[in-house]
C-alpha cells in the first residue's frame, strides 16, 4: 500500500484514477474531506501525501465533490478536473490548479 486516506483534512472516498508525471508522482481527487467538500491530492514515489487544493465547505465557488479523473496537461503542469457540485450556480465548475 502506497497511501491510506484517513478521516479528515487529507481527503476520503477518492472516486476516481489517478494521473502520473515523469516523475511518477500521482495526482488525484477525492469526493469527501478537505473542509467538506474534497480535495486535490498529490502523492509522491514515496507515499507521501500533499493536499494541492481544498473544495472548501460554507462557500463553494470553487466546485464541491469532484467525482471526475483529472487531466495533466501543458508546460509548466496544470490539472483539469470536474466537480458534481458547488461553481457559482452550484451546478458544477471546471477547474485549473497549476502545479
Amino acid at each position: 500500500m502506497l497511501h491510506s486516506f484517513a478521516t479528515g483534512g487529507d481527503g476520503e472516498l477518492p472516486y476516481s484514477g489517478l494521473v502520473i508525471d515523469s516523475e511518477r508522482n500521482l495526482y488525484g481527487t477525492t469526493n469527501v474531506g478537505g473542509s467538506n467538500c474534497g480535495i486535490v491530492f498529490e502523492i509522491t514515489p514515496a507515499g507521501t501525501e500533499t493536499v494541492l487544493h481544498d473544495f472548501g465547505g460554507a462557500v463553494h465557488g470553487d466546485g464541491c465533490m469532484p467525482f471526475s479523473g483529472l487531466v495533466l496537461a501543458g508546460k509548466p503542469h496544470s490539472l483539469y478536473g470536474t466537480t458534481f457540485g458547488g461553481g457559482t450556480s452550484n451546478r458544477g465548475a471546471v477547474i485549473e490548479l497549476g502545479i
